[in-house]
């Protein structure tokens, strides 16, 4: 079956897990992954920055210390391709020098450009940076997704 591949970023991935506007729209995409209607990827840099919110939110007390755990656990078994940093560290670099955006961004942006696709994001900040060109191509808001 060939099926579109889209990468995510920790924007949406988090609401996964935690209360979040438009949580419904990032349980949808993950749905239509273990589905199977598309797939999705993420650089590992992903589960470093959905492990810091959840521990954001435990260290707040805003999540129980066990729950914590447990969605590091499940993020592991997601069904994300995973795509080492290393391999996209070089390109990031230049993308985020180029675009003027943090390299921790810049991450999904090369991994997108590396599969000719976009990153599904909910950081509105990231998706204003981008070249309304560039942007296009390469960037879409969650909550203006549409497959």
């Amino acid at each position: 079956m060939n099926h579109r591949l889209l990468v995510i970023d920790a924007s949406v991935a988090v609401k996964w897990y935690l209360p979040e506007p438009n949580q419904e729209l990032a349980d949808a995409l993950r749905a239509r992954s273990e589905e199977g209607v598309i797939s999705l990827a993420a650089p590992e840099l992903l589960t470093i920055e959905v492990a810091s919110a959840v521990w954001k939110r435990a260290r707040r007390s805003q999540l129980d210390i066990h729950r914590a755990l447990e969605i590091v656990q499940d993020l592991q078994r997601t069904p994300l391709r995973w795509r080492s940093t290393r391999e996209l560290v070089e390109p990031a670099t230049r993308i985020a020098l180029q675009w003027g955006c943090t390299v921790y961004d810049a991450m999904y942006l090369a991994l997108a450009e590396a599969h000719d696709t976009q990153v599904v994001t909910a950081d509105r900040r990231l998706a204003e940076a981008m070249p309304e060109d560039w942007g296009a191509q390469r960037v879409t808001l969650l909550n203006e997704f549409a497959d």
